[in-house]
């Protein structure tokens, strides 16, 4: 049982825990979003710069890529977010 759970927690902290924080980061980006909250660009921006990292760890050139381009559009959206309020004529 001891080596079951020795093996899974290195393999559970292969990449030094950054996808995993990543992962947690983009769901708790998401959820602040969906209630209006602007500080989930940020949250995003910060999941983005993770991804990145784990990108470069694991070699993969499309996971740079891709959450560059995801981290920069997080931090424009944080600039250039504005709160909406939804009056009832718009429900």
């Amino acid at each position: 049982m001891d080596q079951l759970i020795a093996s899974a927690t290195t393999e559970l902290f292969q990449f030094h825990g950054l996808d995993l924080v990543a992962a947690v980061l983009i769901v708790a980006s998401v959820w602040q979003i969906g209630h209006g909250r602007r500080s989930g660009f940020l949250l995003g921006a910060a999941s983005g710069v993770l991804w990145v990292a784990f990108g470069v760890l694991v070699m993969s050139f499309p996971i740079i890529l891709c959450n560059t381009a995801l981290a920069i559009v997080n931090v424009r959206s944080f600039v250039r977010h504005r709160k909406v309020v939804v009056t009832d004529d718009q429900t």
